[in-house]
């Protein structure tokens, strides 16, 4: 493929997506080309140059893009056949109900008149619902840059891919677009305890610009979109969700702590051990899958 400039555009809540963004980004301009690396974070400058290649990257929400990706997508400007990678990152896998998570953004991008060549999946330490054990969360991040690189170099070298999505996957992510609303009643109900020190990290973290601060306390408004940072990043602990509070995970979620572990070696066996039942299933294939 002929690329000399690839535009990458991300949206992150809690980090694992900037850090495979950060990663393809690397990876392209060790080949010598050049990188627009754009986020999609509240307040940060979106560059609109033109590029060789589009590669969007999100977290899946709701089986689908989140709000963001729709909005960047709706203001984005028509183009003529350029070349657009999709990548979801999700902590489950190429697995229901996620397999036609990327289907309405590609759609998206064939009406503003992108090619879109390939789509996949990368996993990344879940943030929400369920916690990840240390050695397996380190794992993930240690495999994301070679998954990187064989997707990069499967681009460069003109192999398309379109990953299998299963039809009730289909019917579950029409039903997730009508899901993505909930986040403004889950940010309204979040609760700021009494342990709240004002110290703005809510504000600051959250990707969406949700929150802003009266009289020394964070106020939610209602352009959460369930990504879950706020309650990480507060070193007091001090909020709380005020509905579906299965959904933050009670041992938090920091990737600097899990990025500074030492090297764990895991084999294929003890991946399978760890990792029992339906729910892990696309993990074990993910990580004993090293092509």
């Amino acid at each position: 493929m002929d690329v000399k400039k690839v535009k990458i555009v991300y949206y992150s809540g809690t980090g694992g997506t900037r850090r495979v963004a950060e990663s393809f980004a690397d990876t392209f301009q060790k080949i010598g080309m050049e990188v627009i690396l754009t986020s999609l974070f509240h307040g940060q400058k979106q560059d609109d140059d033109s590029a060789d290649l589009l590669v969007l990257i999100y977290a899946v929400y709701a089986m689908n893009a989140p709000i963001p990706v729709d909005e960047w997508i709706l203001r984005a400007e028509k183009v003529e056949g350029t070349p657009a990678v999709v990548i979801s990152v999700s902590g489950g896998g190429e697995v229901s109900p996620n397999t036609a998570c990327r289907r309405k953004t590609i759609k998206q991008l064939q009406t503003k008149g992108y090619d879109v060549i390939y789509d996949k999946m990368i996993i990344m330490p879940s943030n929400w619902i369920v916690h990840v054990p240390d050695n397996i969360a380190k794992k993930m991040l240690e495999v994301m840059p070679v998954k990187v690189e064989k997707i990069v170099d499967d681009i460069m070298n003109g192999k398309s891919f379109h990953a299998r999505q299963k039809l009730f996957d289909r019917f579950l992510s029409m039903l997730g677009e009508a899901e993505k609303t909930g986040g403004k009643g889950f940010g309204r109900k979040i609760i700021v305890g009494d342990e709240c020190s004002g110290c703005g990290s809510c504000v600051k973290g959250c990707p969406r610009g949700n929150w802003t601060m009266k009289d020394g306390k964070p106020i939610a408004g209602d352009k959460c979109v369930i990504c879950l940072n706020c309650f990480y990043v507060c070193p007091k602990h001090a909020l709380k969700p005020g509905s579906a509070k299965f959904f933050v995970i009670k041992e938090g979620y920091n990737l600097n702590r899990i990025e500074q572990l030492e090297h764990m070696e895991i084999s294929n066996e003890e991946i399978d051990a760890q990792l029992k039942g339906m729910i892990w299933s696309g993990i074990r294939a993910y990580l004993k899958n090293n092509e």
